[in-house]
């Protein structure tokens, strides 16, 4: 049996937020941002993540409906 620290326990919890977060930003996003995103995040993942966060709060303040990827674009752009 293994034993797993509290420690290990709050990053797999903030893993799972994150992944969920993630999610419904992606529901919002066309086929082309969803690819846009997806390439950045393999190149780039301190870069998408920070793209990801401003997506998610335009998207919470209902500043954006839909994700393209010229949206995309443009908060890459800005970081």
């Amino acid at each position: 049996m293994r034993i797993v620290s509290s420690e290990q326990i709050d990053q797999l919890k903030k893993e799972e937020e994150l992944a969920r977060a993630e999610a419904y930003v992606k529901q919002h996003m066309t086929r082309e941002a969803l690819v846009r995103y997806g390439a950045v995040k393999t190149a780039y993942p301190e870069r998408a993540y920070k793209a990801f966060l401003m997506l998610a709060k335009l998207l919470h303040e209902k500043q954006l409906i839909t994700i393209d990827e010229e949206t995309v674009k443009n908060v890459l752009q800005s970081l």
